[in-house]
């Protein structure tokens, strides 16, 4: 396959799609399988303006399963889904978050609930940082990138071959990954490696800190598989996509993660 930026091709005037979405994270800590899983359904309709696009983007039916969040948390994961419930974005030609053109009612629908949950759980401390966030429109567009069901809807465009991305592997912890890019008329597919390794010392002490096991002084934090695959419409919009990565560091801290946006038809929902 032929390397490229991606540049989204032209589009109908209006599409609609059904989307189904599953996020799945394992983690083993000193043998101990946590498990974490997510799904939605999303209702996403999109117009042509001009060069742009914009995008009604609608979340549904979101669930939870874990072995690690109590009844209380989903319930909460699940008032906080709704303040982005309803999103209008406007996108780019390149495929990248430009706008959001109902900033204003998210931000106060964001009010409303956060008001609502602080009053019924008075001992979290992340709702003044939620509320920081939603006072400034470009640190939410910057969030929504970070969405896995918006990054697996929009392949952000590669302006250079390798990009460098960063994500937590660890928590607390930002690893950069240098990401190469893949491209046909209907498929892309991204791979990535570690652009470099963090401190090792100070992930040693987090790991003490945790209780976490190192099993050599000789370890080092591992990418084993980090790969994206987008399948596209003939008119280049993403039909279907998935996501994974595979992290290790010694023998007694592993991480998996899988995204997937497959689209449905009306009648499974």
């Amino acid at each position: 396959m032929q390397k490229s930026k991606i540049i989204l091709g032209s589009f109908p005037t209006t599409t609609q799609r059904y989307y189904d979405f599953q996020q799945e994270e394992l983690t083993r800590i000193n043998g101990i399988e946590e498990r974490e899983v997510q799904t939605a359904l999303i209702y996403c309709t999109r117009y042509s303006i001009q060069e742009f696009f914009k995008v009604r983007w609608e979340t549904f039916k979101n669930q939870y399963w874990s072995t690690r969040m109590s009844e209380t948390d989903k319930i909460l994961h699940k008032k906080l889904d709704l303040i982005t419930s309803d999103l209008q974005i406007i996108i780019s030609p390149q495929g990248t978050l430009h706008d959001l053109t109902n900033f204003n009612e998210v931000q106060m629908k964001a009010k409303l609930i956060l008001d609502q949950l602080s009053k019924k759980y008075t001992d979290n401390t992340d709702f003044l940082e939620y509320r920081n966030l939603y006072t400034d429109k470009q640190r939410v567009l910057l969030t929504l990138n970070y969405y896995p069901a918006i990054s697996l809807y929009l392949p952000l465009a590669h302006e250079q071959d390798p990009i460098v991305r960063n994500t937590q592997l660890i928590p607390n912890t930002i690893f950069y990954i240098n990401e190469t890019l893949q491209k046909n008329s209907t498929n892309i597919q991204i791979n990535g490696s570690l652009h470099q390794t963090p401190d090792l010392d100070g992930l040693r002490k987090l790991f003490a800190l945790k209780g976490i096991k190192i099993s050599s002084e000789k370890a080092l934090p591992c990418l084993e598989e980090y790969q994206g695959n987008y399948n596209l419409t003939s008119s280049g919009t993403v039909k279907d996509a998935s996501f994974d990565i595979h992290f290790t560091f010694g023998k007694h801290y592993e991480k998996k993660i899988n995204y997937q946006l497959k689209t449905i038809r009306h009648e499974e929902i």
